[in-house]
Protein backbone atom coordinates (compact mmCIF):
# COMPACT_ATOMS: atom_id res chain seq x y z
CA UNK A 1 0.00 0.00 0.00
CA UNK A 2 1.64 3.65 -1.13
CA UNK A 3 1.36 6.42 1.49
CA UNK A 4 -0.71 8.97 -0.39
CA UNK A 5 0.16 11.83 2.03
CA UNK A 6 3.99 12.56 2.99
CA UNK A 7 5.01 13.51 6.81
CA UNK A 8 8.15 15.86 8.36
CA UNK A 9 8.97 13.25 10.09
CA UNK A 10 9.69 10.52 7.31
CA UNK A 11 11.58 13.45 4.81
CA UNK A 12 13.91 14.05 8.12
CA UNK A 13 14.40 10.46 8.70
CA UNK A 14 15.40 9.57 4.73
CA UNK A 15 17.30 13.08 4.23
CA UNK A 16 19.70 11.74 7.26
CA UNK A 17 20.17 8.07 5.75
CA UNK A 18 21.04 10.06 2.31
CA UNK A 19 23.38 12.54 4.00
CA UNK A 20 25.44 9.76 6.43
CA UNK A 21 25.44 7.57 3.21
CA UNK A 22 26.99 10.00 1.02
CA UNK A 23 29.53 11.18 3.30
CA UNK A 24 30.67 7.88 5.15
CA UNK A 25 30.23 5.74 1.81
CA UNK A 26 29.87 7.75 -1.14
CA UNK A 27 32.82 10.64 -0.40
CA UNK A 28 35.56 7.91 1.05
CA UNK A 29 38.06 6.77 -1.53
CA UNK A 30 38.11 3.13 -2.49
CA UNK A 31 41.44 2.65 -0.35
CA UNK A 32 40.10 3.86 2.50
CA UNK A 33 38.60 1.05 5.04
CA UNK A 34 37.34 3.62 6.92
CA UNK A 35 33.71 3.88 4.84
CA UNK A 36 30.74 2.76 6.61
CA UNK A 37 29.40 -1.05 5.12
CA UNK A 38 25.65 0.01 6.13
CA UNK A 39 23.94 3.79 7.09
CA UNK A 40 19.95 2.40 7.28
CA UNK A 41 16.38 3.63 8.96
CA UNK A 42 15.82 1.65 11.72
CA UNK A 43 17.24 -1.07 14.14
CA UNK A 44 19.90 -3.78 12.85
CA UNK A 45 17.97 -6.86 12.29
CA UNK A 46 21.69 -8.99 11.40
CA UNK A 47 24.85 -9.72 12.68
CA UNK A 48 26.69 -6.21 13.30
CA UNK A 49 30.07 -8.11 12.60
CA UNK A 50 29.32 -8.42 8.88
CA UNK A 51 29.17 -4.80 7.84
CA UNK A 52 31.63 -3.94 10.43
CA UNK A 53 30.80 -0.37 10.57
CA UNK A 54 26.89 0.36 11.09
CA UNK A 55 25.12 3.43 11.22
CA UNK A 56 21.75 3.98 12.28
CA UNK A 57 19.12 6.47 12.23
CA UNK A 58 16.02 6.13 14.92
CA UNK A 59 13.57 8.65 15.71
CA UNK A 60 12.30 9.97 18.60
CA UNK A 61 11.69 7.77 22.05
CA UNK A 62 10.33 8.34 25.48
CA UNK A 63 13.88 9.15 26.82
CA UNK A 64 14.71 11.55 23.74
CA UNK A 65 11.24 12.51 22.87
CA UNK A 66 9.87 15.37 19.88
CA UNK A 67 9.18 18.74 21.87
CA UNK A 68 6.60 21.28 21.30
CA UNK A 69 8.03 24.18 22.03
CA UNK A 70 5.67 26.84 24.30
CA UNK A 71 8.55 29.61 25.19
CA UNK A 72 10.90 31.48 23.28
CA UNK A 73 12.95 28.56 22.21
CA UNK A 74 16.09 28.85 24.73
CA UNK A 75 18.10 26.28 22.99
CA UNK A 76 18.32 28.21 19.39
CA UNK A 77 21.12 30.57 19.48
CA UNK A 78 19.16 33.76 17.74
CA UNK A 79 16.09 35.94 18.01
CA UNK A 80 13.01 33.86 17.46
CA UNK A 81 11.45 37.24 15.81
CA UNK A 82 14.23 36.85 13.03
CA UNK A 83 12.94 33.44 12.18
CA UNK A 84 9.86 35.13 11.47
CA UNK A 85 7.19 32.44 12.64
CA UNK A 86 3.79 34.00 11.59
CA UNK A 87 1.79 31.84 13.60
CA UNK A 88 1.96 28.40 13.88
CA UNK A 89 3.96 26.32 16.02
CA UNK A 90 7.55 24.89 16.49
CA UNK A 91 8.92 21.37 17.08
CA UNK A 92 12.12 20.32 18.34
CA UNK A 93 12.17 16.97 16.14
CA UNK A 94 14.70 14.54 17.75
CA UNK A 95 16.68 11.88 16.18
CA UNK A 96 19.64 9.78 17.04
CA UNK A 97 22.45 7.83 14.92
CA UNK A 98 23.99 4.83 16.12
CA UNK A 99 27.32 3.98 15.74
CA UNK A 100 28.51 0.43 15.83
CA UNK A 101 31.93 0.10 14.29
CA UNK A 102 34.07 -3.21 14.77
CA UNK A 103 37.21 -3.55 14.48
CA UNK A 104 37.67 -7.61 13.97
CA UNK A 105 41.31 -8.48 12.97
CA UNK A 106 42.72 -4.89 14.19
CA UNK A 107 45.39 -5.73 16.61
CA UNK A 108 47.01 -1.41 17.36
CA UNK A 109 44.45 0.07 19.68
CA UNK A 110 45.67 3.85 18.23
CA UNK A 111 44.46 2.49 14.50
CA UNK A 112 41.17 1.26 15.52
CA UNK A 113 40.52 4.61 17.81
CA UNK A 114 41.97 7.42 14.90
CA UNK A 115 39.62 5.21 12.45
CA UNK A 116 36.44 6.04 15.03
CA UNK A 117 37.24 9.28 15.54
CA UNK A 118 37.27 9.58 11.45
CA UNK A 119 33.99 7.90 11.40
CA UNK A 120 32.12 10.24 14.37
CA UNK A 121 33.87 13.24 12.49
CA UNK A 122 31.87 12.36 8.95
CA UNK A 123 28.78 11.61 10.71
CA UNK A 124 28.86 14.91 12.50
CA UNK A 125 29.61 16.70 9.20
CA UNK A 126 26.90 15.18 7.43
CA UNK A 127 24.38 15.64 9.66
CA UNK A 128 25.43 19.38 10.12
CA UNK A 129 25.33 19.97 6.31
CA UNK A 130 22.47 17.76 5.72
CA UNK A 131 19.70 19.78 3.00
CA UNK A 132 16.67 21.11 4.82
CA UNK A 133 13.96 18.95 2.93
CA UNK A 134 10.50 20.83 1.62
CA UNK A 135 7.39 21.54 3.86
CA UNK A 136 5.61 18.08 4.40
CA UNK A 137 1.80 17.39 3.34
CA UNK A 138 0.83 18.68 6.92
CA UNK A 139 2.50 22.30 6.88
CA UNK A 140 5.48 21.14 8.82
CA UNK A 141 8.55 22.26 7.85
CA UNK A 142 12.29 21.95 9.08
CA UNK A 143 14.06 25.34 9.42
CA UNK A 144 17.76 24.43 11.13
CA UNK A 145 19.63 21.15 12.83
CA UNK A 146 20.63 21.29 16.04
CA UNK A 147 23.82 18.48 16.92
CA UNK A 148 23.02 18.21 20.97
CA UNK A 149 25.20 15.73 22.02
CA UNK A 150 28.00 12.99 20.11
CA UNK A 151 29.79 10.18 22.17
CA UNK A 152 31.16 6.81 22.10
CA UNK A 153 32.25 4.25 24.16
CA UNK A 154 35.28 1.68 23.74
CA UNK A 155 34.40 -1.80 23.88
CA UNK A 156 36.33 -5.06 22.95
CA UNK A 157 40.26 -5.39 23.15
CA UNK A 158 43.33 -6.30 21.15
CA UNK A 159 41.98 -8.09 17.91
CA UNK A 160 38.37 -6.94 18.52
CA UNK A 161 38.16 -3.40 19.34
CA UNK A 162 34.69 -1.97 19.11
CA UNK A 163 33.34 1.44 19.30
CA UNK A 164 29.79 2.03 19.83
CA UNK A 165 28.33 5.65 19.61
CA UNK A 166 24.78 8.12 19.65
CA UNK A 167 24.68 11.51 18.20
CA UNK A 168 21.16 12.90 19.53
CA UNK A 169 20.18 15.54 16.75
CA UNK A 170 17.28 17.67 16.95
CA UNK A 171 15.45 19.83 14.03
CA UNK A 172 13.63 22.48 14.38
CA UNK A 173 10.55 22.75 12.57
CA UNK A 174 7.84 24.68 12.25
CA UNK A 175 4.17 23.99 11.23
CA UNK A 176 1.61 26.46 9.88
CA UNK A 177 -1.90 25.85 11.73
CA UNK A 178 -4.31 27.89 10.05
Amino acid sequence: MALSQVSALNLLMDGLVVALSAELIDAVPEDDDSAAGLVRAGRLQDDPTIEVKNILVHGATAKWPDMLQVDELPQIQFPVYEMGSGGGVFWMRRFTTELQLYFDNEYDREVARKKAMVIKSRAEKAVLRMAMPEEDDFTEKAILVQLRESYYDELGGEGTYIWKGHQKLEFLTHRMMS
